[in-house]
């Protein structure tokens, strides 16, 4: 009798589930000022290395790459640079 209460739950999990109709999904996320950062200049610098613009990066700039190990703080006038292996920059962030 076990089995088959367990069975019948077991299946009853298995099928499928609805999404309501009425969930909104946001377009974008809320956009960032990068002036804040002082980093609106160099916006158009996603998709370069970022070796051709390391050297008008603010003071205070963290680069990351996707091994590296930041701190969680959030500071909004810190500029964030996130690149990929290839040292592209792929994001600019404040925080």
């Amino acid at each position: 009798m076990k089995r088959i209460l367990f069975a019948c739950i077991l299946v009853s999990a298995c099928g499928p589930t609805e999404v309501p109709n009425d969930v909104e999904v946001a377009d974008d996320g809320p956009v960032i000022d990068l002036a804040m950062c002082k980093m609106q200049d160099l916006a158009d610098s996603v998709g370069q290395p970022v070796d051709s613009v390391r050297a008008l990066l603010p003071e205070g700039t963290r680069v990351q790459s996707p091994d590296s190990v930041v701190t969680q703080d959030y500071r909004p006038t810190r500029a964030n640079v996130f690149i990929n292996q290839a040292g592209i920059i792929t994001r600019i962030s404040c925080g």
